[in-house]
Formats: C-alpha cells, sequence, structure tokens
C-alpha cells in the first residue's frame, strides 16, 4: 500500500474516532452544547480531511492530476493507488 493511501485511512479513520468521540461526550453532557470544544474539532478535523483529498495530485510537473476526485462527479471518485491514473508515474 503506498505512503499516500495509508495517509489517506489514517486521516479517515482519526476524523471517524474524533466524530465518534463528539457524540459520546455529547451523550455525558446532555446535549445543547453546540458549539463545544469537541464539536469544532470534529469540524476542523473534517475541513482538513477535505482540502487534503482535493489537493492530492500527482507529484509530476506535467501531469498534476487529482488522484481521488478526478472529476466533479461522484462516481469519478477513486482511492489513491501505487501509481497516478493519467501518466503512470509511482506516487512515492
Amino acid at each position: 500500500m503506498c505512503k499516500q493511501r495509508r495517509r489517506f485511512f489514517l486521516i479517515l479513520f482519526t476524523l471517524v474516532f474524533i466524530v465518534f468521540l463528539n457524540n459520546i461526550i455529547d451523550g455525558f453532557l446532555g446535549g445543547g452544547l453546540f458549539f463545544s470544544w469537541h464539536y469544532l474539532l470534529s469540524m476542523a478535523y473534517f475541513v482538513f480531511f477535505v482540502i487534503y483529498v482535493v489537493r492530492l495530485k500527482c507529484p509530476n510537473p506535467s501531469c498534476k492530476a487529482r488522484q481521488i476526485c478526478r472529476s466533479k462527479a461522484i462516481m469519478h471518485w477513486r482511492l489513491p493507488g501505487d501509481r497516478c491514473h493519467k501518466c503512470g508515474i509511482e506516487l512515492n
């Protein structure tokens, strides 16, 4: 598994854990805390995740193809692989 794919899954699982932690803490505190620290942490990490997904591109200067969001259609989104889908250069 390539480095970018491992990093993608690490960020994704961390986001899921933070959202789960937000739900647990909100359940113990009784809800109503809309702008608490754990809610803001999960939202900020989600923004970081979206920026990471959009900015993940091929390192080849002549290609620069996006590796996850390949087009605006959600059916064209793919997980990052070992090689660029457009030019075939290794991504590691």
